[in-house]
């Protein structure tokens, strides 16, 4: 088993930051109950599937579990792993 990741673990302040850099538009975190970010997914006819997919990413954040950085990429590829910005500005915002 090898625990990929990134370079850095931000906490959701900074990948609202990220967001906002590559994507250009005001963004900031607005920390909501996971009860009230699924209503505000759902209201935006959003997939069920895809609701259950982000709620449980965010609340994965908000429980730091994430937040070990470990050098298995680089070891496994010889690539360093994309940082958050990186990722954010090759998806264009969608």
């Amino acid at each position: 088993m090898h625990e990929l990741t990134g370079p850095a673990a931000p906490d959701m302040h900074d990948v609202a930051a990220e967001a906002a850099r590559a994507w250009h538009p005001p963004i900031r975190y607005v920390n909501v109950t996971p009860a009230d970010f699924q209503r505000e997914l759902a209201a935006d006819d959003l997939d069920p599937w895809w609701c259950y997919a982000f709620s449980s990413m965010f609340a994965s954040v908000r429980l730091h579990r994430w937040e070990q950085v470990t050098g298995e990429v680089f070891r496994l590829t010889e690539r360093q792993p994309l940082t958050l910005g990186d990722l954010l500005s090759t998806s264009g915002g969608s």
